[in-house]
């Protein structure tokens, strides 16, 4: 979701309303943190259930939106517009000042679809007249349209977003623990050791097998 940092209320209340329909659909909304547009699609997003991706353009993660589950602190300035789009499967644009049009610009040189709700007029967008459509297009072009009921609660169910603004806060069920079970492995027998044996020729390394995860 793409748009300006000072929203008008028009701007607001389509930017939640596209939001929520996002939310409902199971999406995850990614945007540049911040307010207006941002904020407005992110409040829209969490109360559908979805979750939320902020890029904010300082170094600090205290600037995002209080509706963010997940801020990033780029560092990046307007830079960070390019991660913005290239995060996305689909930009959608509300309305639109000249960083939404850099925006819309780089999604359509790098083959972004992009849908825009009273945004800028240029050839290569899907322009929409109401939230609905902008929802139901920009599932369709990022073909991701998925029953209303999916939300993103049903993928990850032991996060309750609600419960806090940016931090999930994770609940224990009965009988499930945060921790993996911390029991002491039993004792091996007299004179063995978890170490396999090494050739006389090849000295223990300390356990590396020389494999790296990445």
């Amino acid at each position: 979701m793409v748009g300006p940092g000072r929203a008008s209320s028009d701007q607001d209340r389509d930017a939640e309303a596209i939001g929520r329909g996002l939310g409902l659909a199971g999406a995850t909304v990614v945007c540049g943190g911040l307010g207006g547009v941002m904020a407005a699609a992110c409040r829209g997003a969490r109360a559908g259930g979805g979750i939320t991706v902020g890029l904010l353009p300082g170094d600090d993660r205290d600037e995002g939106n209080r509706w963010l589950d997940v801020a990033v602190a780029t560092g990046l300035g307007e830079a960070r517009n390019a991660l913005v789009v290239r995060a996305a499967d689909v930009v959608v644009a509300v309305g639109g000042e000249y960083g939404t049009l850099s925006e819309i610009a780089l999604a359509l040189k790098t083959g972004k679809p992009v849908v825009g709700l009273r945004s800028w007029g240029i050839d290569g967008m899907t322009s929409v007249g109401t939230a609905d459509e902008a929802v139901t297009t920009a599932l369709s072009l990022a073909g991701a349209a998925q029953p209303a009921s999916a939300t993103a609660s049903s993928v990850l169910p032991d996060l309750d977003r609600r419960d806090s603004p940016r931090s999930p806060n994770h609940r224990e069920q009965p009988g499930q623990t945060d921790q993996t079970d911390q029991t002491d492995p039993p004792a091996p027998p007299a004179g063995q050791t978890d170490a396999p044996d090494l050739p006389p020729d090849e000295p223990d390394r300390g356990g590396q097998s020389g494999r790296r995860l990445r």
